[in-house]
């Protein structure tokens, strides 16, 4: 075990975690690199600089005060929407997007099964409620295995036309906000409406700060960015 601030976490779930921080950091950069050299340039460097900025706060036990008003792990969760934004915006995304295969910005939100497994795994030790796992209000699991079956039926087999995967997209992120809802509405702040037991204070700690501070908005970017493609294509084909 290691010691987290006032909270311990074992320490295989962490590495696992970590592995999971680090697969996903290595299919940003899969996707810059296939966007040109130049993105992947902008996109780096941002982005490695975030990760470490959120990591050191997280090791001081930044995020720990669940009382403060605003609630500090804002902090970690703010800034990465306002990047998608600007990104989301930007009049040359969809054009750049025809360079990525469609495959890959669905088959992305397979991960969420690794999150799913973690989430269950601290839940087993008595570190998150039930709540946030598949036993509970988490349906994020669904999204990651059904993630497959889409690539394989809409843009392999072409068994179902890629309007379903702009369906599917956004049935993906309102379960990802369901999740994000609970999570928060369940966290020990001034504002919490679901109570919990044990305390729903897990991402308040290093490494799962990192997982409202960059995993939870890389699952809704990817999301955005393949609805925003499949729609560019099917512009392109009326």
């Amino acid at each position: 075990m290691i010691q987290q601030g006032s909270a311990d976490f074992p320490v295989h779930i962490n590495a696992l975690f970590l592995a999971l921080v680090m697969v996903v950091i290595s299919l940003h950069v899969a996707l810059a690199r296939r966007l040109g050299p130049r993105v992947m340039a902008m996109v780096l460097g941002p982005l490695l600089a975030w990760l470490t900025f959120v990591t050191m706060l997280g090791q001081l036990g930044f995020f720990e005060d669940f009382s403060s008003v605003p609630p500090r792990f804002l902090v970690a969760v703010v800034p990465p929407y306002v990047v998608m934004a600007v990104v989301l915006l930007l009049p040359r995304t969809p054009v750049a997007l025809q360079r990525v295969p469609a495959a890959w910005l669905v088959g992305f939100q397979t991960f969420r099964v690794g999150v799913e497994m973690v989430l269950w795994l601290l839940y087993r030790e008595g570190r998150v409620p039930t709540l946030m796992t598949f036993h509970g209000r988490n349906l994020d699991i669904i999204v990651g295995l059904t993630a497959p079956l889409v690539v394989y039926f809409c843009f392999q087999g072409h068994l179902l036309s890629p309007r379903f995967a702009v369906k599917w997209n956004v049935f993906g992120m309102l379960v990802l906000a369901h999740t994000v809802g609970s999570g928060i509405l369940s966290a020990p702040t001034p504002f919490r409406v679901l109570a919990s037991d044990p305390p729903n204070n897990f991402m308040g700690y290093f490494p799962y700060i990192l997982l409202p501070g960059f995993l939870v908005p890389s699952a809704f970017l990817w999301h955005l960015l393949s609805i925003r493609q499949l729609r560019a294509q099917q512009e392109a084909r009326a």
